[in-house]
């Protein structure tokens, strides 16, 4: 979720491709969702973003309440399908380390200990990029990212915990580009 790419109006894609430093991209106004993590790290980190409904964004978008509205890596292309007025900017990136955990009931160790060691045997076998790549969800979202031809500006999540930050020396981990 950490890998953001933006929907913007349609015919605006100069104004993106022309940002080359992180000054020019925090000069942009964001939107995000009021109660997305999201917007406090990206805040945080100096960019200027306009909060509201979630379900709400591509019309505030449309209507000039905000210029961009970086979505996670997998979702802005279903978003934009069918819409002319709305397009996946092609030429900039936002990333910033944003872990997902599984959760579970604080008594059940067991249960805690098999989860991780299967996700570590599956990331060691390589069953877990095979999923991560074959899925339906993800599946080509490489692809149509391009990450390889875009600006990436990596930002800091200052909401991470010490022990978090302590995973991201851990390069298996996390999608590396």
């Amino acid at each position: 979720m950490g890998y953001r790419i933006a929907i913007i109006r349609s015919g605006e894609q100069q104004r993106f491709t022309d940002i080359q430093t992180l000054a020019e991209f925090q000069s942009i106004i964001l939107g995000q969702g009021q109660d997305w993590p999201d917007t406090d790290i990206l805040r945080s980190q100096g960019f200027i973003v306009v909060s509201g409904k979630g379900d709400k964004m591509i019309d505030m978008l449309l209507k000039g309440r905000f210029d961009a509205f970086p979505r996670g890596l997998h979702e802005p292309w279903d978003e934009v399908k069918g819409q002319d007025d709305i397009q996946v900017e092609s030429s900039l990136l936002i990333k910033y380390s944003s872990p997902i955990y599984f959760f579970v009931n604080k008594n059940n160790e067991q249960l805690a200990q098999r989860i991780e060691k299967g996700l570590i045997l599956a990331i060691e076998d390589g069953s877990f990029d095979a999923l991560f790549n074959s899925h339906s969800a993800t599946a080509d979202i490489l692809d149509k990212a391009k990450l390889d031809t875009r600006k990436i500006f990596e930002i800091d999540n200052p909401s991470l915990s010490a022990r978090s930050r302590k995973l991201l020396d851990n390069k298996a981990l996390w999608l590396c580009h």
